[in-house]
């Protein structure tokens, strides 16, 4: 099972194209560090781009499973058991040295190298490969837009929250905004989901309690009140029902 950890470390190597396996021979890891010093740019331009300007590292990896193609269950269970050790891998990397990776699955194939680029000639040597899979189909999708959306919708928008005059709405419009974008950042739907849901919670909390009651149907301090002592009249309290109903009362705060 290939994998791909991707992100700020860069593991620099004395083992060019050369695997480091763990004690047990469970799981192995190769750097794909490029070393562009003294070199053209022109010699690697992607690899020296993704390292110089971006600050994105590869490091390959593998794990040795088996797996039973005609259990399902054990299958299922084995390829998770496989996802979690990944995980754990990639977690114990960045904890060690603080960086911020993350990993993909990955296929390792054997590729030709039409090209050497530390060399003007041609080769057409070969070498293993691991090449990242697509998690999910926004990493290929892209949004295009046109010159109308930045002039009519973008910087208008831009203009009136930037010059909003009433500085505590204005902050709270800016961290809403904030969250819904850090929603759309990220790959996890239970993730996006809770930044969603939290950009429309400031929204709706600050102007539940901003706009009149009779608005937004908010019961007043004396309709709170009586809906208390309502609660409190209706029936006994008992050690039974009391955590029951103190629920109630601090529904009505």
């Amino acid at each position: 099972m290939s994998f791909v950890i991707r992100g700020s470390l860069a593991w620099e190597t004395d083992k060019n194209d050369t695997k480091v396996m763990s004690p047990t021979k469970y799981i192995w890891l190769q750097s794909d560090y490029y070393d562009s010093k003294g070199k053209p740019f022109f010699a690697n331009p992607l690899k020296t781009y993704s390292q110089r300007e971006l600050n994105q590292y590869d490091i390959w990896g593998g794990i040795s499973i088996q797996v039973d193609r005609q259990n399902v269950q054990s299958t299922k269970d084995t390829l998770e058991q496989g996802f979690r050790d990944i995980s754990l891998c990639c977690n114990l990397a960045s904890l060690l040295t603080r960086s911020s990776v993350t990993w993909f699955p990955a296929r390792y194939v054997e590729v030709k190298n039409h090209h050497n680029p530390d060399q003007s000639e041609p080769s057409t040597n070969t070498r293993w490969m691991c090449l990242p899979l697509s998690r999910q189909q926004e990493e290929r999708t892209s949004v295009r837009v046109k010159d109308d959306f930045i002039e009519k919708d973008l910087f208008p928008l831009f203009e009136i929250i930037r010059l909003a005059h009433h500085h505590e709405t204005a902050a709270l419009l800016r961290r809403s905004i904030a969250w819904h974008s850090t929603g759309n950042f990220l790959g996890v739907g239970l993730s996006r989901y809770l930044n969603y849901w939290e950009s429309v919670e400031l929204l709706a909390h600050y102007f539940y309690y901003k706009f009149p009651p009779k608005i937004v149907k908010r019961p007043t301090k004396a309709d709170r009140r009586a809906n208390i002592l309502n609660i409190l009249t209706k029936q006994t309290i008992t050690q039974s029902n009391c955590l029951e109903l103190a629920a109630e009362c601090a529904n009505q705060t």
